[in-house]
């Protein structure tokens, strides 16, 4: 029951923390991440949206900002 509640709140506070995160994107940082890595859209997907350097350029801020982020929240 105590190991049940411990791994329950470790889970939210891990949602908490990438919630945290996404939450200080951009909304460009914000598409990207989603369509990369949650939604996982076909490889090219960002082709009718976003030139190659902008989308580089855009996906290579997002994941600094969301790993500073992170580790931001868990030095905390």
């Amino acid at each position: 029951m105590v190991k049940e509640t411990n791994e329950k709140n470790l889970e939210n506070a891990y949602r908490f923390t990438i919630d945290c995160a996404l939450g200080n994107l951009t909304s460009e940082e914000k598409r990207i991440l989603h369509a990369d890595y949650i939604d996982q859209l076909e490889k090219n997907w960002w082709m009718e949206y976003y030139s190659r350097t902008s989308y580089y350029r855009i996906k290579e801020a997002a994941l600094r900002r969301f790993i500073n982020c992170l580790h931001f929240e868990i030095m905390v």
